[in-house]
């Protein structure tokens, strides 16, 4: 152990005076400027750091009550793509300054997260430099056997180089001189008046931390494979592999290779709809038959910062491009589903074109699910995995349940002599709305039924179908049908049908479309309760216009068949409590939270007023929670 552990602090050792070293630091400010945008993109909470990361994306995802959780991610992040690191020969061939680079932005971060204001840039942490790496060679001198044991007792069970632990307890330590540092220069203190014992006590905490987790995962495997990918992205050789990046990850990958003028890894559909979306946003600059050359050309001026947004911009015009192209070529040939596959990186939806068989895959951070109730729960429900055997968010068994609709086709009609001085100039305005009357509380409540109905209807004048038979063609048809008959109003019951949760809809996997998807089974009817409404609709009805006036009164009941409202609703309901409903009450999956659901699918009941505006506000409220979660990185 002595031997291992005299290995472990000869490379403390080594990489404080290395970054201690004027010109290693300045060679990592040199590799960040021109890393810049990558770096931000491996750090924070992207696509592309995702997929590169992926064995340990539950290390960054576990909260720590060491240091606040901002902190916590960045330098936990930062440790492990240094960890990372250390095992590939030769730093990536340019140096131990690509690890410095990474602590340069890991610094400036913490900087932004402590509110130490005098910090606007990363160029702006030079000057603490040096100070870091002091504090750091006063504490290894101070606490060599103290950092002897406490790497002892961790490499008992580390079956990895010594340099690679380094990497993993210094970065720790270098993100916390930096937390401690700052947050002393805000209290008016000193950046290197730190308590040694606290910072070696955290340290040791937070690696101790990070072990329990990555333990299970940090194999050689692992390691070797993140390594690989975070090579490939930092030298600009990653692959732009429709499997494995693409959706806002392609626009970043794909400008990267464009400003190297490497032209031939942008070929593909993908590549096309690319260069063709910075041809028609750039049209004024560059106008729209410009050369791959001159669109290389023209971006070799922007500096790191800008070219964030470029690629952003550049991917929602993709997006435009790909689905104008899809909706102009085929129509509404598209079906979507989201994807079967859980672990696959960079994939959120699928979409298949019902004529070709062609699929595309469109990733997200946020998916909002609004394809009407019918067809969002059945793409849930044909979203299935190991973890969601009967669909995406179904664990309650709710989805695709409690299907509701407007009851309609009950009413009555009546005419009147009154008015015949009044006709009206095209068609009326608007038609008329009697409100709910029923089960408001007291004398309206109903003993044969609950909940209640409104009225839609309208007048209008004329009587032309009484001569329809006797004179059927010809001038004196054409004078009988312009002249004005009697006014003639209507009452057309609009009632709620109750969230059964018999009603329902099931895919039929043995009765598929030519596609080989499941078409849908309907098992939905109205009840007792719904039937007991439509007598007294039809019999108030009858009674309004009596008392109104009204002559030649005809009622009508006709049959009713669950979507003849065409207001489809119910069938991913939203409830607090998720053994009983899909839906939070911010319209999520309860299960998958990054997954909004804001159409007819989310209602719990129906109500019996047109619905439309209702969803228009769960659907504003919901993409107000989405941006609120992603600012605070929730989702």
């Amino acid at each position: 152990m002595d031997g291992k552990n005299n290995s472990y602090k000869d490379n403390f050792k080594s990489r404080f005076q290395d970054y201690k070293d004027e010109v290693n630091r300045k060679k990592a400010f040199e590799w960040l400027k021109k890393n810049l945008n990558k770096v931000k993109q491996l750090i924070s909470d992207t696509p592309v750091s995702k997929f590169i990361l992926e064995p340990f994306s539950g290390v960054f995802k576990t909260k720590s009550d060491i240091v606040e959780s901002d902190v916590y991610g960045v330098i936990t992040k930062v440790a492990i793509i240094n960890m990372v690191l250390a095992g590939i020969p030769g730093r990536l061939g340019i140096g131990v300054f690509v690890s410095i680079g990474f602590e340069i932005w890991m610094a400036f971060k913490i900087a932004q997260y402590v509110g130490f204001k005098e910090i606007k840039s990363y160029t702006d942490i030079a000057r603490y430099l040096g100070l870091a790496s002091g504090v750091f060679l006063l504490i290894f001198e101070a606490f060599k056997v103290a950092i002897g044991l406490a790497i002892s007792l961790i490499s008992a069970v580390w079956p990895y180089s010594p340099i690679i632990f380094a990497e993993l307890f210094v970065t720790n330590m270098f993100g916390l001189i930096f937390l401690f540092g700052f947050q002393n220069i805000i209290h008016s203190k000193s950046f290197n008046d730190i308590k040694f014992y606290q910072l070696f006590s955290m340290t040791r905490k937070l690696t101790n931390h990070q072990w329990n987790l990555v333990k299970n995962v940090a194999n050689t495997d692992n390691l070797k494979t993140i390594g690989k990918r975070i090579k490939e992205f930092l030298v600009g050789d990653f692959p732009i592999d429709q499997k494995v990046i693409n959706g806002e990850v392609f626009s970043t990958v794909a400008m990267a290779y464009l400003i190297g003028k490497q032209y031939e890894k942008i070929e593909g559909p993908l590549g096309e709809a690319f260069i063709q979306a910075i041809r028609l946003r750039w049209s004024t600059q560059l106008g729209e038959t410009a050369t791959i050359e001159e669109i290389s050309e023209h971006f070799q001026q922007y500096d790191i910062s800008q070219l964030e947004g470029v690629s952003n911009t550049i991917k929602g015009k993709m997006f435009e491009i790909l689905v104008t192209d899809q909706e102009n070529t085929d129509s509404d040939n598209w079906t979507a589903k989201m994807h079967e596959d859980e672990s696959f990186p960079g994939s959120d939806i699928v979409f298949l074109n019902s004529e070709t068989n062609e699929t595309f895959e469109f990733t997200a951070k946020v998916i909002f699910l609004c394809a009407s109730a019918i067809a969002s729960a059945s793409i849930l429900m044909q979203s299935k995995s190991d973890r969601f055997p009967n669909g995406m968010g179904n664990q309650s068994g709710e989805l695709g349940h409690n299907i509701m609709d407007h009851h309609l086709g009950v009413g009555a009609r009546g005419t009147t002599d009154k008015h015949s001085d009044k006709y009206y100039v095209g068609r009326r305005p608007n038609g008329h709305y009697l409100p709910r009357f029923r089960n408001l509380g007291g004398k309206t409540n109903m003993k044969d039924f609950v909940r209640g109905y409104g009225y839609q209807g309208g007048g209008s004048r004329g009587a032309w179908k009484e001569y329809s038979k006797e004179i059927a063609y010809g001038a004196d048809f054409k004078k009988s049908i312009l002249k004005p008959g009697d006014w003639g109003i209507s009452l057309g019951g609009f009632g709620e049908i109750l969230p059964y949760h018999e009603n329902k809809m099931t895919l039929d996997y043995n009765k598929t479309n030519k596609w080989g998807l499941p078409t849908l089974t309907f098992d939905a009817t109205i009840r007792e309760n719904e039937i007991n409404m439509r007598k007294d609709i039809r019999k108030q009805a009858v009674e309004m216009l009596e008392i109104a006036g009204f002559k030649n009164i005809k009622s009508h009941n006709n049959k009713y068949i669950m979507g003849h409202g065409i207001h489809e609703m119910g069938t991913a309901r939203m409830g607090h409590d998720p053994k009983t409903s899909v839906l939070n009450r911010n319209n999520q999956l309860h299960e998958v939270p990054n997954v909004y659901v804001t159409d007819g699918a989310a209602m719990t009941s129906a109500g019996c007023t047109n619905p439309s505006i209702t969803y228009m506000a769960l659907t504003a409220r919901a993409a107000n929670h989405a941006v609120e979660e992603l600012k605070k990185m929730n989702i």
